[in-house]
């Protein structure tokens, strides 16, 4: 399970560190998570699809009323 460590400590043989985010077997997470020392890792959602704008055509003149 994937979590981000909140507190530095010892898990699973390693030394985590705050901010890390670390591959932890089931065991070993529901452990941290219980002792508030670490949190489920979300991945950040992708940034949104710009729509595409509409296309331009040319520009033609305004036409003037003849006098």
């Amino acid at each position: 399970m994937r979590l981000q460590i909140l507190s530095n400590c010892r898990a699973d043989g390693r030394h985590l560190s705050i901010g890390e985010v670390a591959e932890l077997p089931q065991g070993v997470a529901d452990e941290l998570l219980a002792l508030g020392l670490a949190e489920i890792a979300v991945e950040p959602a992708p940034p949104p699809v710009p729509e595409p704008k509409a296309r331009r055509t040319k520009a033609f003149p305004t036409p003037t009323p003849e006098d």
